[in-house]
């Protein structure tokens, strides 16, 4: 080792310091590269919702909702390889504290599953020029999306335009480019205002047409009263020509699911933590759901989950083309 002080004599026992400090530092310095280069890699997506905190911008995924099997279910993207699943929840003061928990993981479409099916009801065709909940179209340079979203400052509900955030989330979410309208101007939008961009961590937008490939059926994503996510089935002629349609695979999805078992931190009795295996779940669809079975959604104070990436060559591959992506947006006039 090149020795970087030649005019400062050293005696013998502080040369051999010297050399193992400076061997240290190296190693330091290497271990955390390794580390940096493994986290650009190989990237972990997180995902959390406060419960106590529900309208909070910050929340990355839906919130935990009761569904019709019995169960508290919550959603996360699996935009991406992704080989397991950590998941932390924070029960609330009330709940008990030595009662055991399952967890159960479905791959498939998140409105599919964490959302009740509702009785049928018929929707009105639409026949104005003002695209409509769900719906797909071009505006400015780019395609966007009707959304029903929440105003924190105002606290109502109102329909909003989003912007596909690229083309990976368009397809992980089952559109179609032949669905998206061209015809759509600023003026047909002019009363509707502009939210955040949609992407992948995002809920289908409310209006979302599914149909079910095992047998045709229809169901529409839309709100109860409450506001909470529900499922409706419709008639195919109820609805406009340039609806767009995702299919979906109920019978897939439900057959494949992984399973864990809840236990509790040390020192920190009211949060659970566990690890599901994903590499079994190859069912078609971008999200995940999560089905903790014995609890209400009332019981849970904060809801955690960490998806690890494969270590592969296309998650590689899919790392640095992102990288690209964005050196270029951010590097280049003009974009």
């Amino acid at each position: 080792m090149r020795d970087l002080t030649p005019s400062i004599t050293l005696t013998r026992r502080q040369r051999t310091l010297y050399t193992i400090l400076r061997g240290v530092l190296l190693a330091g310095f290497c271990a955390a590269g390794v580390v940096v280069a493994l986290r650009i890699l190989f990237p972990s997506a997180y995902y959390f919702f406060d419960v106590a905190h529900p309208r909070m911008a910050a929340n990355t995924m839906n919130a935990p909702v009761w569904t019709a099997d019995g169960g508290t279910a919550f959603s996360a993207n699996m935009l991406g390889t992704y080989t397991s699943a950590t998941v932390t929840l924070t029960l609330t003061d009330d709940v008990p504290r030595d009662a055991t928990y399952t967890l159960t993981a479905h791959r498939g479409y998140d409105a599919l599953f964490a959302a009740p099916v509702m009785p049928p009801a018929l929707t009105a065709t639409i026949t104005n020029h003002t695209p409509a909940l769900g719906e797909l179209f071009t505006y400015r340079d780019g395609i966007f999306t009707v959304d029903y979203i929440y105003d924190t400052k105002k606290r109502t509900w109102h329909p909003a335009l989003r912007a596909i955030d690229n083309v990976r989330t368009f397809t992980a979410k089952g559109w179609s480019f032949d669905s998206v309208r061209h015809d759509i101007t600023g003026n047909d939008v002019a009363g509707v205002p502009m939210g955040r961009m949609f992407t992948p961590r995002d809920m289908h937008p409310m209006g979302t047409v599914f149909r079910d490939r095992t047998d045709g059926t229809l169901y529409r994503l839309t709100q109860t009263t409450d506001h909470a996510p529900a499922l409706v089935r419709v008639a195919p002629n109820t609805l406009a020509p340039t609806t767009p349609i995702v299919d979906a695979d109920f019978t897939a999805s439900v057959a494949q699911e992984a399973t864990c078992t809840l236990t509790p931190r040390a020192f920190r009795a009211r949060t659970l933590t566990c690890t599901l295996d994903l590499r079994a779940l190859t069912a078609p669809g971008a999200d995940i759901r999560f089905t903790v079975r014995g609890l209400t959604p009332d019981a849970l104070a904060y809801v955690a989950v960490r998806l690890d990436a494969a270590h592969s060559a296309e998650t590689v591959r899919a790392s640095l083309g992102r990288i690209t992506y964005r050196l270029i947006q951010h590097y280049t006039p003009g974009l």
